[in-house]
């Protein structure tokens, strides 16, 4: 694999169609429920990423899966059937995908850090619960 390549779940129910930026230089090896993406230039990894996990996409999986009772696969000739807005001015062009993706990137980033707020707030909360609950029974 290459810095950014991008993988995809290919086998599995649940995990079909989840999508990742391999965004480092190192070295990794995946087996045959991953499938990897090499993007022709022209195209934001992570634009294609995002688009992948938006609902155009995910109705993408849902088409080309084949078999049943959890046990599904995309194929990666299956993968080659998707419609990926292209690199055009009437498509969407490098520029806007980069802009796009980073958008997406910095709320991406903002929600984390939402998160990670609301979960130090809950934990407080249950202290603070857990401390008068038990003062005043004690």
């Amino acid at each position: 694999m290459k810095k950014n390549d991008i993988l995809v779940s290919s086998t599995g129910y649940v995990s079909l169609g989840k999508v990742a930026v391999h965004d480092r230089e190192e070295i990794v090896v995946v087996d045959w429920h991953v499938s990897v993406l090499r993007l022709k230039a022209g195209y934001d990894p992570y634009f294609v990423t995002y688009f992948l996990r938006s609902h155009l996409g995910q109705i993408q999986f849902e088409k080309w899966f084949s078999g049943a009772s959890g046990q599904i696969d995309i194929w990666p000739d299956d993968l080659n059937q998707f419609i990926v807005p292209e690199d055009s001015e009437k498509g969407v062009p490098f520029g806007k995908q980069r802009e796009i993706a980073d958008r997406i990137t910095k709320k991406l980033i903002q929600a984390g850090k939402l998160e990670e707020a609301a979960m130090d707030k809950l934990e407080e909360s249950k202290n603070t619960f857990e401390r008068l609950f038990y003062n005043e029974n004690s």
